[in-house]
């Protein structure tokens, strides 16, 4: 019964690769052939010293000995390199057909060793530093059409994942992280330290310019709404008393807030504007540190996001942002595609001109590569383990030979010359000595 051979791993498809070239392939077997033949040329003219008759000290002794050296030499290495791969003339000596036999093992010894001593933060970045290789990406995202072709290709995959996306199905996976979120942390304590950090710094001021003359103008054009209101509430409160409260009276107080407000807008250091200051420092300092608001303000909040209303808000946004997205990038000669390359090409001009922000990508570079080195080397020593595993021996053995070519047989033919020479050697010293 015969069994299927496993699939060719990715390792031995390179191999493939390097060895599938006829002409390669042609060449190598043409290197192995010329080994032989010198190997088989080496027996055949020590038979034929056995024609001549010139004595040891003639030059057929010399002849001889070479000859039978190089015989030596080359039967020697011939077994030597044959043993790795295959059992020599088919015999099954103990201790050859290494790699066939000894794959399994073999596999596993080797992506230790490579783990060991290659994927190890000495080994890899003083590499990574000598392949400068933010600087060459930088180069590369400079040359003319490699921005516009990277976009174009970004964009289409980007219009292939919005193509699988529904925005009911965006929202509820934001909305459970969001939930899942809040039910482990307090929003209130996050909000009150956004709320410090935008106070602190004084980053609130910008908005506070911006939102008092809209303030202002909103008192001056909805005036009689404001008016009516504020009587209502005088008399719902006030009673008689609220008869005494004038119209004009009411219109004085409104013109009087429009002035407050107009000075607010050109004083900063205006005593509401500081009031207000000190009111958001405090309600900034609460929601971190007082436990009843910080309930409260969380309480809302799960509230809020239990509402089967809030769902239908996140639909409505995920749809915007995915048909925003669908429209950005169905034009791939549009005006976010053109953005897009010039971001791709500043990137790169600013990775060659600004050595500060160079050093900066290649330390993260360095380190991502370190980290994944570290924590997933043990991936690399499982994939050639499993790889080298699904592998024929034979056909495994045969073709990692091949992809050694020249060297092997470099080694064949350097055992019958170099045993020739020990031979003449050798002979000569015996001759010397005898």
């Amino acid at each position: 019964m015969t069994h299927p051979k496993a699939a060719p791993g990715p390792l031995l498809s390179i191999v493939d690769e390097l060895t599938g070239d006829p002409a390669k392939r042609g060449a190598l077997l043409r290197m192995k052939r010329f080994a032989l033949a010198l190997l088989v040329s080496a027996a055949v003219v020590y038979a034929l010293t056995y024609l001549a008759n010139d004595g040891e000290r003639g030059w057929v002794g010399y002849v001889r000995a070479a000859a039978e050296a190089g015989v030596v030499g080359g039967l020697a290495d011939w077994f030597a390199v044959t043993a790795l791969f295959r059992h020599p003339l088919g015999l099954p000596i103990p201790h050859t057909a290494l790699i066939p036999t000894r794959k399994d093992a073999l596999a596993g010894t080797l992506g230790e060793f490579v783990t060991g001593n290659f994927l190890t933060p000495k080994t890899l970045r003083p590499r990574l530093a000598d392949a400068r290789v933010v600087l060459r990406l930088g180069a590369w995202l400079t040359r003319p059409g490699t921005a516009d072709r990277l976009t174009r290709q970004a964009l289409g995959t980007v219009g292939v994942v919005r193509a699988a996306l529904r925005a009911e199905a965006v929202a509820d996976v934001l909305l459970d992280v969001v939930r899942r979120d809040a039910g482990r942390r307090s929003y209130a304590e996050v909000a009150g330290q956004l709320l410090h950090d935008f106070t602190d710094g004084g980053q609130h001021r910008p908005v506070l310019d911006a939102t008092l003359p809209y303030l202002r103008q909103a008192l001056a054009d909805h005036r009689e709404v404001v008016h009516d209101l504020l009587r209502s509430l005088i008399n719902s409160n006030a009673g008689v008393l609220g008869l005494l409260v004038s119209g004009k009276r009411i219109h004085g107080v409104l013109d009087d807030a429009g002035r407050v407000l107009h000075a607010m807008e050109h004083d900063r250091q205006h005593p509401l504007r500081l009031a207000l200051d000190d009111l958001l420092a405090k309600v900034a300092d609460d929601l971190q540190h007082d436990p009843q608001l910080r309930a409260e303000v969380d309480s809302v909040v799960l509230r809020f996001l239990a509402d089967p209303s809030t769902r239908d808000w996140w639909v409505t946004v995920a749809e915007g942002v995915l048909s925003a997205v669908e429209l950005a990038v169905a034009d791939p000669d549009g005006p976010f595609a053109r953005a897009a390359a010039r971001a791709i090409t500043d990137l790169g001009r600013r990775t060659i001109e600004d050595t500060a922000f160079a050093a900066r990508l290649e330390g993260l570079l360095e380190d991502a590569v370190v980290h994944v080195a570290e924590h997933y080397g043990q991936e690399f020593t499982l994939l050639v383990e499993q790889t080298v595993k699904g592998w024929d021996g034979a056909d495994a053995a045969d073709k990692i030979e091949l992809a050694a070519g020249r060297d092997l047989q470099f080694i064949r033919i350097n055992g019958t010359v170099v045993g020739a020479l020990a031979g003449v050697a050798i002979h000569t010293v015996a001759l010397a000595l005898g």
